[in-house]
């Protein structure tokens, strides 16, 4: 087994750059691959529902009719990246978006086997001519940040995955500034009442079209505790639109947001879960507390770091 080096070990060649938060999305989502039309789909598993479609890049000398029917892959223990042998290269791509941040590949030989490596931030592929490498997914950061780093931080958390993509090493690489610094600003998502439950269901039907979007995205986010009322509104509401969003924001469970606070605090839990100290549990239970997608990926967490502590001793 040798260790892959993403900066240049010849022969291999590889490109990584900072892990992506993530926005988890979790194991109800699964990788579907397509070769004949050749692209690789996010899709949810309990209903199909596409979340995300990214092209595939082949040899132009791999026909359609000698594509396999699927790519060894593995899903990191965090459920927010997924590693795929396709073809000649390793693809690492964020389970939520599809997008892909890392790809290692070797000359004269394909990868068949990949795994990510328990409680690190290595991927181990196998190649068909008997190697095993040790590819580390990103380089992290010597420098503590500055406290306006952190909070330059902070906002690119809230970004595009490109841009949250930066606050990943940094934080992991330092722990201690990392919780001190979250420890101020990380709370869970504040729980509609059911009035304002209520408020956004007669938002619905507002003449101006940015309100509608906003309470479509406001049900979304509290799926959790709406959908009980939005249901019992789907089931009288005569209003086409109306029924066209309930039935839209229903169909949603399962996909992650990309950009916002919610995203942010998905991809705290994610950080959180990675440092696994006491100190990174009391903030997760805190993020628990609240509603929404981060809630339950804060749930989702806490009992991985119970298992992990009790499978360690």
């Amino acid at each position: 087994m040798r260790l892959g080096n993403p900066t240049g070990l010849a022969p291999a060649t590889a490109r990584a750059r900072p892990r992506p938060p993530a926005p988890p999305r979790p194991a109800r989502i699964k990788v579907v691959y397509d070769r004949d039309t050749n692209p690789l789909e996010g899709r949810l598993i309990e209903n199909e529902s596409l979340v995300w479609r990214q092209p595939v890049l082949l040899p132009t000398d791999i026909p359609g009719w000698n594509r396999p029917g699927a790519w060894p892959e593995a899903v990191s223990a965090p459920l927010d990246l997924v590693a795929l042998a396709i073809g000649p290269a390793v693809s690492v791509r964020d389970l939520g978006s599809g997008d892909e941040f890392a790809r290692f590949e070797v000359p004269d030989t394909w990868p068949t086997a990949v795994e990510f490596i328990p409680n690190s931030d290595l991927l181990a592929v196998g190649y068909e001519d008997g190697q095993v490498l040790l590819w580390p997914l990103w380089k992290p950061e010597q420098r503590p940040p500055t406290p306006a780093e952190l909070d330059r931080l902070w906002a690119d958390l809230a970004g595009t995955p490109a841009e949250a993509a930066r606050a990943n090493p940094v934080l992991l690489a330092h722990p201690r500034v990392a919780l001190a610094n979250l420890a101020n600003r990380v709370y869970g998502l504040a729980a509609p009442s059911a009035e304002q439950i209520d408020r956004w269901l007669a938002q619905l039907s507002d003449p101006r079209f940015g309100v509608r979007e906003q309470a479509s995205r406001s049900l979304s986010l509290h799926l959790d505790l709406t959908e009980p009322a939005i249901r019992e509104v789907l089931a009288v509401s005569r209003s086409p639109e109306v029924r066209q969003r309930l039935e839209a924001v229903l169909a949603s469970r399962g996909q992650l947001e990309t950009a916002g606070e919610v995203a942010r605090l998905i991809r705290v839990v994610g950080i959180l879960e990675r440092i696994g100290t006491p100190e990174a549990g009391k903030l997760l239970v805190r993020v628990a507390r609240g509603s929404g997608p981060s809630a339950k990926r804060a749930e989702d967490a806490l009992v991985r770091l119970r298992d992990r502590a009790k499978a360690s001793g």
